[in-house]
């Protein structure tokens, strides 16, 4: 099915924990410098496949230790909480 960059975009900026940094007029994008020592993963580039209507390319960075170590363990933690009660 296609889809829609402004779509993911919307969809995205409503995730939890995710910050949308997507203005290339601006040179606001995310670089790995911008989520050091931060819980938030941020994604930018959020364009359309030139060839591919399936397809929505993307630029995510997140601080791995952070992100991907401890505060995810973290968030499933209080999920796997929130589902037992």
């Amino acid at each position: 099915c296609e889809v829609d960059a402004t779509e993911a975009r919307e969809i995205l900026s409503k995730a939890p924990n995710l910050v949308i940094l997507d203005k290339p007029d601006e040179a606001l994008y995310p670089m790995p410098s911008t989520c050091v020592d931060k819980n938030e993963t941020f994604v930018g580039r959020i364009r359309n496949d030139l060839y591919d209507k399936t397809i929505v390319h993307m630029f995510v960075v997140a601080d791995n230790l952070r992100v991907g170590a401890a505060t995810n363990a973290v968030r499933i933690a209080k999920k796997w909480i929130e589902m037992e009660a």
